[in-house]
């Protein structure tokens, strides 16, 4: 499902020295994280309660981080189960 809401993200400006805020489509990744709008950000918060460090479920129940840009990896204990 493709969402067509806009999502907020804010970074610093090094120009301006100040932080900039702006508005990118939902599920743009933009300087290695997600950027979800508020109903995603909700339903991912949902879905994930253990969180995520730049897209949602790249961190798994025990909360060990499992995914990212490059290789994916398995948490040990979730291998056990």
């Amino acid at each position: 499902m493709v969402c067509n809401n806009k999502a907020t993200h804010t970074w610093y400006s090094e120009s301006t020295d100040r932080l900039i805020s702006g508005e990118v489509q939902c599920g743009t990744t933009y300087m290695l994280k997600e950027r979800l709008c508020k109903e995603c950000l909700q339903k991912n918060e949902n879905r994930y309660p253990q969180g995520w460090r730049n897209y949602a479920g790249d961190t798994c129940k025990h909360g060990t981080y499992v995914g990212g840009m490059a290789e994916d990896w398995i948490c040990g204990a979730c291998e056990n189960e």
